[in-house]
């Protein structure tokens, strides 16, 4: 279970087997990296990110889709004019992430 040390999620603690999270956190990197690709005014902070990650952690995402992906999205891209931009390639993005090898992502 995921615990907090002052405001910062101890993700060593979150169960989860081993792979589900790996595969999770390179869809993860791939969508972000997609995303900053767009034609978007303010690309995803790593911060940004970081809040993304925590989000589907505590959603137990198993994967990305692009239903989860479209609910959560107001959490990477902060400018309505970029969240909608980024809903108009959400199926290549969340295509793409989903097709991303875990070891490419320097994870595995």
């Amino acid at each position: 279970m995921a615990q907090k040390a002052g405001s910062v999620l101890l993700i060593d603690e979150i169960d989860k087997s081993e792979e589900s999270f790996e595969a999770l956190l390179a869809q993860l990197v791939a969508f972000v990296q997609g995303l900053r690709s767009e034609n978007i005014r303010k690309p995803p902070s790593i911060a940004e990110s970081v809040d993304w990650a925590r989000t589907l952690l505590r959603l137990h995402a198993p994967a990305l889709d692009e239903n989860l992906v479209r609910d959560t999205l107001n959490v990477p891209p902060k400018r309505e004019s970029d969240i909608l931009e980024v809903q108009r390639a959400l199926p290549r993005l969340t295509r793409a992430a989903l097709e991303a090898p875990v070891a490419a992502q320097g994870i595995g």
